[in-house]
């Protein structure tokens, strides 16, 4: 909702007005009161204690009027009065267990879709992990579930999928916060550095613990897609890491190992995506779009950061130059040609498509001035010094004008999201970063 209607409806549910229906008080309570459900979980947080609950029980006692909302409205109602009303255990257990496991599929499968589109856009989630009760469902199918199992003998069931992305958002909500929540600021990057290692690692358990169904019927059951979901969270991870943000040093050295961690997690999401167009098994949404933009961009940013780097490191910390630089150009070119695809139906995508064409050519550029063989490259930087390679200050040059763009998809594509800058994009404020 816009801040205007929602002081709008503020100004009616406190006036006299002979005209204010009962019926659009009753709309306008409902949803004001859903809002200070959400917000008084955040506020909580941040050390002030208010009750959701109150909040959510006042809006229930108009719950009725739930179906005289439009469209777009009903949904988001619906979705938070599912959120809201489902994530305790109430502890009675229905003598059917089919209805309790769908109960608990219900919950969770909304749960992870508002985590992963609180990621997704910038936003708080509508819950709070902590106040969860809920069970996980059993990782079963119907009939097993029926037949008293807990488990499916197979190891992999219609809800492994479902439990595994819960595992995977709650591991996501978890490094948001912690190394971007409130509070997360007093860290030093030292710390911040050793806790995203520590998560790092808990998401490569994620990744080593989880079976992969051998036939897959979908997209979402594939291999590739499971790979995107993992180098996502490892790219969100890592990426404050990376790019100087607010008062932190932004001439500081950035660790070169967190560079390729972007680098490489950024290249395979865009190498599966490829993957998946070619098999024509991956429908064209927003997430994938966001995706590949957010990964085509930090290819550029990590890929000429690591060759900066390169050049000021001697000859036995280097490593090959030649391996960093081959994969980099190829998904460079993987993310030009998606982009291309994806601007020819959506038009809104052609301005960060051309963005990135020009700022890709002056990275090209780039690397093709470091395909010499190592002794080279090390020999024309001894005799070269700063100027071996472009600086980013000099004849880089970042147009972040070309970004001042919303990324609005249109209505008519089914999407409803507005003012998405480029910032959602790299799931990082922009406006926030120092780019000397």
């Amino acid at each position: 909702m816009s801040r205007g209607e929602i002081y709008s409806q503020i100004s009616r549910a406190y006036s006299s007005s002979p005209f204010y229906s009962d019926v659009d008080r009753r709309k306008d309570r409902f949803q004001l009161y859903m809002i200070f459900t959400s917000g008084a979980v955040q506020l909580r947080d941040s050390g002030l204690r208010n009750a959701p609950i109150d909040y959510y029980t006042t809006a229930m006692e108009d719950a009725s009027i739930l179906a005289d909302f439009p469209g777009q409205t009903q949904i988001q109602n619906t979705h938070l009065v599912m959120l809201f009303a489902s994530h305790h255990d109430v502890g009675i257990k229905p003598a059917d267990p089919i209805s309790e496991q769908m109960r608990r599929r219900l919950f969770w499968c909304s749960f992870i879709i508002d985590l992963h589109q609180s990621h997704s856009i910038g936003r708080p989630s509508a819950i709070s992990e902590q106040d969860i009760t809920i069970e996980l469902p059993l990782d079963a199918n119907d009939e097993e579930v029926e037949a008293g199992l807990v488990s499916s003998p197979s190891g992999y069931s219609e809800v492994t999928i479902l439990i595994r992305y819960c595992h995977l958002r709650k591991l996501a909500e978890r490094a948001r916060r912690e190394l971007y929540g409130i509070g997360a600021g007093d860290r030093s990057y030292e710390e911040k550095a050793a806790l995203a290692r520590h998560l790092n690692a808990e998401l490569e358990k994620w990744r080593d613990s989880s079976i992969v169904t051998p036939f897959p019927t979908n997209s979402f059951q594939s291999h590739e897609y499971f790979q995107i979901s993992f180098h996502r969270e490892r790219m969100r991870i890592f990426l404050g890491l990376v790019i100087p943000v607010g008062m932190e040093t932004p001439n500081a050295a950035v660790n070169i190992h967190f560079l390729r961690y972007c680098l490489e997690s950024a290249s395979e999401v865009v190498t599966c995506c490829q993957q998946l167009i070619r098999r024509d098994v991956l429908v064209t949404h927003w997430t994938f779009v966001q995706d590949i933009l957010r990964s085509g961009f930090i290819i550029l940013y990590c890929g000429i950061q690591i060759l900066r780097s390169l050049r000021r490191q001697s000859d036995e910390d280097i490593g090959p130059i030649d391996s960093e630089i081959l994969p980099m150009a190829n998904a460079i070119d993987t993310t030009r040609d998606i982009l291309v695809e994806i601007s020819r139906r959506w038009k809104t995508v052609t301005t960060h498509r051309v963005a990135f064409e020009q700022l890709a050519e002056q990275v090209k550029a780039i690397i093709r001035k470091s395909t010499q063989s190592r002794q080279q490259a090390l020999s024309e930087i001894m005799t070269q010094g700063d100027t071996a390679l472009p600086d980013l200050g000099a004849d880089f040059q970042w147009d972040f004008d070309l970004f001042n763009t919303n990324l609005d998809l249109p209505q008519a594509e089914g999407f409803g999201l507005s003012d998405m800058e480029l910032n959602t994009v790299f799931g990082i404020d922009v406006n926030g970063m120092n780019w000397q």
